[in-house]
């Protein structure tokens, strides 16, 4: 739908009350209880009120930061958010159980144009090629998700044999010193988590999972 539509629809909702833990509020307008996470890609709520989208559409946003997309899902289904950003796929997830969530806009488009790989090795590690993650142990922040299904279709169109490697769930802020430690061999990471570990000499690029997928994809929508 159009932007302007997607915001209309976000200005529809009534405010309750708020989720315990981080919030960041607009005072002006009718009270939209919003839920995201502190990534660069779920930035939109915050580049929203920092633009005065908000304001200026007659909307109050009320921001909270959740951990997880599973507790902004939580809040939305429970009446604790009003709209939320959330990984389609989980979104997805819940619908197919019957769970009764609508995708109503994009949140943010990766595209090849503008890549940033998020697939990360050791900086002076052994890994070289991507033969060399046969048998391999993956950090991922959350188990069965966009990242998850991504890096499997990687695997794939790279010949690594899925048989094999291990998936362990880590925070993107561990990710870094687990493979300076050789717990995980290659990581998924995410802004702006990647760029400090960058910084500390922790990593180095090797892979766009993404990319595996398709030229373009929307890791987050509004739901």
């Amino acid at each position: 739908i159009s932007r302007s539509a997607a915001v209309s629809l976000l200005g529809g909702a009534a405010a309750l009350a708020m989720l315990p833990g981080r919030a960041f509020a607009q005072a002006a307008g009718v009270p939209v209880r919003m839920g995201s996470m502190a990534l660069d890609a779920a930035g939109e709520p915050w580049y929203g009120a920092d633009a005065g989208i908000w304001t200026s559409n007659g909307i109050a946003s009320q921001i909270t930061t959740s951990q997880t997309g599973q507790a902004i899902i939580q809040g939305v289904i429970t009446g604790d958010l009003d709209v939320g950003l959330g990984a389609p796929l989980n979104i997805m997830t819940a619908i197919a159980r019957n769970i009764p969530l609508v995708m109503i806009a994009p949140a943010v488009i990766y595209s090849a144009k503008d890549a940033n790989p998020n697939l990360v090795v050791a900086k002076d590690g052994p890994i070289k090629v991507p033969k060399d993650l046969v048998g391999a142990t993956f950090g991922v922040s959350t188990l069965a998700d966009l990242n998850q299904l991504s890096l499997l279709n990687w695997l794939d169109k790279n010949n690594v044999p899925r048989d094999g490697v291990k998936f362990v769930e880590m925070k993107f802020g561990e990710i870094g010193l687990a493979l300076q430690k050789n717990i995980v061999q290659a990581g998924i990471l995410t802004e702006p988590f990647k760029t400090d570990a960058m910084r500390a000499g922790q990593i180095r690029d090797f892979g766009d999972t993404y990319l595996a997928i398709a030229p373009e994809i929307s890791p987050f929508v509004w739901f």
